[in-house]
């Protein structure tokens, strides 16, 4: 299932719901597709809000694709060169609240909740792959 959004966080409904639909049709069990949606999410989020220098309409594709014990989730964007698995700063998960910066943890949450995750850049175009493994129900 590809599915094209636009950066406008207004976007994230349309989003929750096409990966609903993907579950369905797939059997993805509930947590499982918690987890890709909250990462996705996030991934997505970000992109809209840090990914584009300008002020204009860009299109953000992402691909669902099930397999037997996987679901492969490819994101493309033709924001800023990014790569979030190298370039994203880890937060300081170990100080109390009041010494932590705030955000930062989107990143490590994909990290921790994804199986698999590669990054490269392809022309003007940012393609993560994040590769979560699942039960069905």
């Amino acid at each position: 299932m590809k599915c094209i959004y636009k950066n406008n966080i207004s976007e994230l409904n349309k989003l929750a719901e096409d990966i609903k639909i993907f579950g369905r049709k797939y059997a993805i069990a509930y947590e499982d597709l918690y987890n890709i949606n909250l990462c996705i999410d996030e991934v997505l989020t970000n992109i809209i809000y840090y990914g584009y220098e300008d002020h204009q309409p860009h299109s953000i594709e992402i691909e669902l694709i099930a397999l037997q014990n996987s679901i492969e989730i490819i994101i493309r964007d033709n924001g800023k060169p990014f790569n979030p698995l190298r370039e994203a700063i880890p937060p300081k998960i170990n100080v109390c609240l009041e010494e932590r910066q705030e955000g930062g943890l989107g990143i490590y949450f994909v990290k921790q909740l994804m199986d698999a995750l590669s990054y490269h850049r392809e022309g003007d175009y940012n393609i993560l792959k994040m590769t979560k493994y699942h039960t069905s129900k």
